[in-house]
């Protein structure tokens, strides 16, 4: 989940930031990414509940994982056993909006509909959308489905107030500014700010039509093939059940080397766990 989460934050920047070259507003316009994940951090170590919906289906494991990053002082509730006082706190919600039965009381932006949910004005009804949300008390993880929560859950970095995935793909992006939603429609930027590139390693690459320097391509190809050559080495040497630890070793030439390693042997800031 790592791994995922931090190619979609490079994936995230790398887009805003082409798209803010690419756009006739200023840059200042556009919804500053928090490198900090300060809203995310104060979650961590600290008093929070973990939130699902009474019948939640297929969430165990996603739960689970929540809880142990969480910290010690997490609380696991259902929606029914929340008290009163448990609002005040810091809650953490996750689950299909369907299914909570009292959501106006957990206190999120996103508004609960007959049918999918609504934000910032607009409403959502496609079974696939997903929506995080992150706030200074509350962090949301939901979708109109199961497949629409994993996409938000995929898309959620903290970096942002607020993300939207429609159809697997990111669409809104942006942040609270004295009550109002700024935010960007990602996908939008794509036609009029971007030329593509096509790729044997990804459905597409995209690059700012005003990014002035010229990018060497079967270069990037090259290096996108060792990287890959590189992780099914690892995954192969995983799946024969390598007792050694296994870690990416960063050199000073800023090249990532993949090998079979025992923890003791390596330096401490030259490991990068997988």
């Amino acid at each position: 989940m790592f791994t995922q989460t931090l190619l979609l934050v490079l994936d995230l920047l790398l887009a805003t930031a082409a798209g803010a070259l690419g756009q006739t507003k200023s840059l200042a316009s556009l919804p500053a990414y928090d490198c900090s994940l300060r809203k995310v951090m104060v979650f961590l170590g600290q008093p929070v509940m973990l939130i699902s919906p009474d019948d939640a289906q297929g969430l165990d494991g996603l739960l689970q994982e929540y809880r142990s990053t969480l910290g010690a002082q997490c609380v696991v509730k259902r929606e029914a056993e929340l008290l009163r006082a448990d609002y005040a706190g810091r809650l953490f919600v996750v689950g299909e909006l369907a299914r909570f039965r009292h959501w106006e009381k957990l206190g999120v932006p996103v508004r609960k509909l007959a049918e999918g949910f609504a934000l910032n004005g607009r409403t959502f009804r496609d079974p696939a959308a997903g929506v995080a949300y992150v706030g200074d008390t509350r962090i949301l993880l939901s979708g109109n489905s199961l497949r629409g929560l994993k996409d938000a859950q995929l898309a959620l970095t903290g970096g942002h107030d607020v993300l939207l995935t429609e159809r697997g793909q990111i669409t809104y992006f942006g942040n609270y500014q004295n009550g109002q939603l700024n935010w960007y429609n990602l996908q939008q930027f794509k036609p009029a700010n971007y030329r593509q590139v096509k790729s044997r390693y990804f459905a597409t690459i995209y690059v700012s039509k005003t990014f002035a320097e010229k990018v060497d391509f079967r270069q990037v190809e090259t290096e996108l093939k060792t990287y890959t050559q590189q992780f099914l080495a690892v995954y192969s040497a995983f799946k024969a059940g390598w007792q050694n630890h296994l870690a990416f070793v960063y050199q000073p030439a800023g090249v990532w080397y993949a090998g079979r390693h025992v923890w003791p042997d390596l330096p401490r800031q030259q490991l990068g766990g997988l």
